[in-house]
């Protein structure tokens, strides 16, 4: 599979009224080709449009925990933000780049987009700022990178039965971890994801 790299958070898509576009969907990628940076994984789509998709994968954690990025930053001073809770791989594209996607939340933000009603995507340092003082009270994951997708890349690899798309859900977001993504996904459709060939049960 090619890198994702034409769309991404820093280009706001416009998002029309068409059935064949997936916003705030669950895409589960379906080949099973473990060289694959997709392989078992679940992304959350943010965006999708004639001008493109982006969204971030929901279930690759990396080595690197809240607390120790923050203090990376300097922004962990006295170690006030213990949270062991780590930051989301969201993608191969952008990887040195920091977004959290959130719920609604009293504050506002320098850079926040509204990716739905109760569901934000904030890329400016505040939020971060905010995290370390638990000054935040909202859901949140802190991720790095993002899947971005050309004008009818996306489409035409769901065509092929790349991607099984679901329903998102909330609390699969932000409550459950991120090892127990696929698990919990499949108990609510009712099927395993990772027995699915490519072809089968899609879309």
């Amino acid at each position: 599979m090619e890198k994702r790299t034409t769309s991404g958070p820093g280009k706001l898509l416009l998002m029309l009224p068409n059935t064949e576009f997936y916003n705030n969907k669950f895409l589960y990628f379906s080949r099973h080709e473990n060289a694959d940076f997709f392989n078992d994984s679940v992304i959350f789509l943010c965006e999708h449009s004639k001008s493109g998709a982006f969204g971030f994968v929901m279930n690759q954690p990396t080595d690197l925990s809240e607390s120790i990025l923050l203090s990376k930053l300097n922004l962990n001073k006295n170690n006030k933000h213990e949270n062991l809770k780590h930051v989301l791989r969201g993608g191969p594209v952008d990887t040195d780049r920091l977004f959290v996607l959130h719920n609604a939340n009293g504050a506002k933000f320098q850079q926040t987009t509204r990716i739905s009603d109760d569901l934000f995507l904030t890329t400016s340092n505040d939020i971060l700022e905010s995290i370390a003082r638990k000054k935040i009270d909202a859901k949140y994951k802190i991720i790095v990178g993002y899947c971005g997708w050309a004008p009818g890349q996306l489409e035409s690899e769901i065509k092929q039965n790349s991607w099984h798309i679901i329903s998102s859900d909330m609390d699969l977001v932000f409550d459950t971890l991120p090892n127990l993504v696929v698990d919990k996904l499949s108990e609510k459709i009712g099927y395993n994801l990772r027995t699915i060939i490519s072809g089968e049960n899609s879309h």
